[in-house]
């Protein structure tokens, strides 16, 4: 029972080893300056609280790539930053 708890525990350690060695390679590939993320609403399902509907945009490379969440307003928003997806 004891040598199983004890490889139980190695193969535990050695797979936490093996996730951590492969997310430092992932990130080490991504340009901090390259990538940017817009907040274009964080406003609710709310009308009259001035503010526009969630929506995200992100930009790679100086070029919008993703919109998400897009609700009213935060389209408007989009369209205002020259956005193109």
């Amino acid at each position: 029972m004891f040598k199983l708890i004890a490889v139980l525990i190695l193969i535990l350690i050695l797979i936490l080893i093996l996730i951590l060695i492969n997310t430092n390679s992932y990130t080490s590939q991504c340009k901090v300056d390259q990538v940017k993320l817009q907040v274009l609403g964080s406003g609710g399902p709310e009308i009259d609280d001035g503010r526009s509907s969630s929506g995200y945009l992100i930009w790679y490379k100086n070029k919008a790539r993703v919109l998400i969440d897009t609700g009213t307003g935060s389209s408007v928003k989009f369209y205002k930053k020259r956005g193109n997806v």
